[in-house]
């Protein structure tokens, strides 16, 4: 890294609109991307290989966050077409099963876009 050399090129499925955000697993074995069509991937730093993608459907994952203990993966997500409600969604940082979703029904308009949940420092929230 210090050298500006390239040391690994991920690439995803086409993602003509790019990717909306990433984040590295604590243990640094893995790294979760998100593209601007609504899916969330997680790679192998080692080897580069695709672990898993899951869809958020006509979401837009703005932020992803993973626990302290590196079992599951936050995505925050707004919602784009037909009126999709924003969400903060749990998966397990495994397998990509989704385990808990929250819907968030407050309007576009509220100006609460500007910010961005975070995870509590013991990984709880």
């Amino acid at each position: 890294v210090s050298t500006g050399q390239i040391v690994r090129h991920w690439q995803d499925d086409p993602m003509p609109q790019g990717m909306s955000a990433c984040e590295f697993s604590r243990d640094g074995r893995s790294i979760f991307t998100a593209c601007w069509q609504g899916s969330l991937s997680c790679w192998d730093t080692e080897t580069g290989e695709k672990r898993f993608s899951a869809s958020l459907g006509d979401r837009r994952v703005r932020k992803i966050y993973t626990t302290e203990d590196g079992r599951e993966v936050l995505t925050f997500a707004w919602g784009l077409r037909n009126r999709a409600s924003d969400r903060l969604d749990t998966w397990s940082a495994e397998t990509g099963e989704l385990l808990h979703t929250l819907e968030l029904s407050m309007p576009s308009t509220a100006g609460y876009r500007d910010t961005t949940p975070h995870v509590s420092p013991d990984g709880q929230f």
